[in-house]
């Protein structure tokens, strides 16, 4: 699955970039950009980044909107909204 729908071979790497974000205990929404099968996706992030080493956050995309083919089987199908979570701790 990861070779036929995230074409593994030809991009090893998704990246995601956020120009700027302000330290806050709050969570903000932050433009950021996410490079997957070789092209550019805009999409909003809800970051926390309550000091200077730890960031957290999610963002809801489409698989559709991101240009990744539909992964569905016969007898599995497979939502084309995804939440992605992430935690960076930079002392680890």
């Amino acid at each position: 699955m990861w070779s036929k729908c995230l074409d593994v071979k030809n991009h090893s790497q998704i990246i995601v970039k956020v120009a700027s974000l302000a330290k806050s205990k709050t969570p903000q929404t932050v433009p950021a950009v996410i490079t997957l099968l070789g092209q550019d996706h805009n999409f909003n992030l809800e970051v926390t980044a309550a000091d200077d080493k730890t960031v957290e956050g999610t963002a809801t995309l489409s698989l559709k909107g991101l240009g990744i083919p539909d992964p569905s089987i016969f007898i599995a199908s497979v939502k084309d909204e995804i939440r992605v979570s992430f935690h960076f701790d930079r002392n680890k």
